[in-house]
């Protein structure tokens, strides 16, 4: 699956839609979505944004939590049922409902950050201070990416 990355910028037009960066559309066509799910996150101030087969794949997990447990119910409601699938239009945009920008405080200029199988949307100016702080926690904490195994013959990377 190619990955959603990169800070990209953007606004709510006049009638309250969104355009999906070009760049984000083009991940989409590579990995044959035509929709996305999107939902407020339950961890920060934004709307995460989904393609059907990472959707699909939260959707399953669920599903495979025992069917009457408490944490399965309330992820079913929390996550499936706070979800809102929309297609994409010709131009690129999507109309997500006012509900969800008043819930993620987004009114203004807009920012997507790439995070790999999903993409969120941010009011620009709080995107600014969490990647602040993000990379303020990178340093800190000091973390890495687990190394990449070397191939077992040259020139058989991936």
């Amino acid at each position: 699956m190619t990955p959603f990355s990169g800070t990209l910028y953007g606004k709510l037009d006049s009638k309250g839609r969104i355009a999906i960066p070009a760049s984000f559309r083009g991940v989409m066509e590579r990995n044959g979505s035509t929709e996305l799910a999107f939902r407020v996150s339950h961890l920060t101030s934004c709307i995460e944004a989904h393609t059907e087969t990472a959707f699909n794949a939260m959707v399953e997990s669920i599903r495979a939590l025992p069917q009457f447990s408490r944490q399965r119910q309330v992820m079913e409601s929390s996550v499936i049922a706070r979800t809102t699938v929309l297609r994409v239009d010709a131009d690129g945009r999507v109309m997500l409902p006012e509900r969800m920008l008043k819930q993620a405080g987004i009114a203004g200029p807009l920012a997507f950050l790439g995070k790999g199988d999903r993409f969120e949307i941010w009011d620009e100016a709080k995107a600014e201070a969490h990647l602040d702080g993000s990379d303020g926690d990178m340093r800190e904490l000091a973390f890495t990416v687990p190394p990449m195994p070397l191939p077992p013959t040259p020139g058989a990377m991936p």
